[in-house]
């Protein structure tokens, strides 16, 4: 009888919480619960759920992430430079660790000069850590200006070109 009872009020302090719960978290936080009442959840995970959400709003409320959160705010508030400096031609012939062509990879220029500068920027500063094609024999492939390669296509080429300028390595001061 007394285990009958227990757990009795352990379902009931439950709902309790829930309802609680419900009443004072955010709207999409509402929303998970109910949802997961919906789906036929046990009481457990449940239970967990709503533990979860009283860890989560007592970390979130440390005056640590309040201050850290101040901080992120101050640097959002500092005016950033829009402008992106003109990369000059010298800078492009020092800077060129591979010579390749534009033509057949791409058609977006046939500047080899240029194409051959940002693949130099992106195997040096992307390749180190997105490294999942062997640079020596892309580079060959490319080199040999045959689109059947077997280890370079226009796609990839142009893949590579796109976020070498999305990264903003090629721009100078």
């Amino acid at each position: 009888m007394k285990r009958k009872l227990s757990t009795m009020e352990q379902k009931g302090q439950l709902l309790d919480d829930l309802i609680r719960a419900v009443q004072e978290t955010d709207e999409s936080c509402a929303v998970q619960m109910i949802n997961l009442v919906r789906s036929h959840a046990s009481l457990e995970e449940i239970r967990a759920f709503l533990d979860d959400i009283v860890v989560r709003d007592r970390i979130e409320r440390t005056p640590d992430v309040i201050n850290a959160l101040a901080e992120v705010q101050k640097l959002d508030e500092i005016p950033r430079e829009t402008s992106r400096p003109r990369l000059h031609d010298k800078t492009l012939s020092e800077m060129v660790l591979f010579r390749v062509p534009a033509i057949p990879w791409t058609t977006v220029t046939s500047d080899a000069d240029f194409v051959s500068h940002l693949l130099s920027l992106w195997f040096t500063w992307s390749h180190p850590y997105l490294n999942w094609i062997d640079r020596d024999l892309f580079i060959r492939d490319m080199q040999s200006g045959n689109p059947g390669a077997t280890f370079c296509s226009p796609f990839l080429v142009n893949v590579i070109l796109a976020d070498a300028c999305v990264s903003g390595h090629w721009r100078s001061g």
